[in-house]
């Protein structure tokens, strides 16, 4: 890593990869199993390691777009049970596209 190394020099380039290192561990090992012990508190089925769909209809994405632009517009306040309503309406309609 030449590039790091002469930015940050050896000492604190060794510094950051062994913060790193710890954030990393402390992510598989401390973080997810906490949060898989707090997720079954409240859900009935909680798992770790899973992955996310890949595909989002046209009709949501655009949703989303709309409800984006109005907060970045100051147009509207943030409204998480507003929101989440107005995208489940159209989350099936339209052509799904991979994301």
């Amino acid at each position: 890593m030449p590039f790091h190394t002469r930015l940050l020099c050896k000492d604190r380039l060794a510094l950051f990869s062994f913060i790193h290192s710890l954030n990393t561990n402390f992510g598989t090992s401390i973080f997810e199993p906490v949060a898989l012990v707090l997720a079954s508190s409240k859900f009935k089925i909680a798992k770790s390691q899973q992955q996310s769909g890949n595909q989002m209809s046209e009709n949501a994405q655009f949703e989303i777009q709309q409800i984006i632009d109005e907060l970045t517009a100051a147009n509207a306040k943030p409204n998480k049970v507003k929101e989440i309503e107005l995208i489940r309406k159209v989350c099936q309609i339209g052509t799904m596209r991979k994301v």
